[in-house]
């Protein structure tokens, strides 16, 4: 009877992987798709919907389609607020006396706006995980606490989150 170590058998496992593997990256290769792939991995190192977005009531109640102003670059979570003069939505400015000290919801995507660019926000009825919600740079404790009221009372709820 042959007897093998567990050892032996782990070697095997590897090279097996390692022989996938190879070959995995020799059909990326022959297809150059390599270039795809970096994109790829970036993509999904960001935060997406789900780290977000805990819970919402539908779509079609929680989010407004909305437009961002030029110069704005918003990621995914951010903070966001309604200037009045233009309507346009913009980061949360608490010291604002515009109408940009007023959160209104999150930003659902990244935006960069070289122009004025569409979007959709979470702006009622929705539970936002905490280590999701982007806040401004310059945010103190009070005011995004009364940052978070505002939320609140839009219904939209900041969890602790994993």
């Amino acid at each position: 009877m042959n007897e093998r170590t567990t050892t032996d058998l782990e070697t095997d496992n590897l090279t097996k992987y390692r022989n996938e593997v190879l070959e995995l990256i020799r059909l990326c290769n022959l297809s150059r798709m390599p270039e795809k792939i970096g994109e790829f991995i970036e993509q999904s190192t960001s935060l997406a919907h789900g780290d977000l977005l805990k819970y919402e009531a539908s779509s079609l109640y929680s989010r407004d389609q909305i437009t961002v102003a030029k110069g704005q670059n918003l990621k995914l979570g951010t903070v966001v607020a309604k200037k009045t003069e233009d309507g346009f939505i913009r980061v949360l400015n608490p010291t604002g006396t515009d109408g940009t000290q007023t959160a209104i919801g999150a930003i659902l995507s990244d935006v960069n706006a070289t122009e004025n660019a569409k979007a959709v926000i979470i702006t009622r009825g929705a539970i936002l995980a905490d280590h999701a919600v982007v806040w401004p740079a310059n945010i103190t404790e009070e005011q995004k606490a009364e940052a978070i009221k505002q939320l609140e009372a839009r219904g939209i709820i900041i969890r602790k989150g994993v």
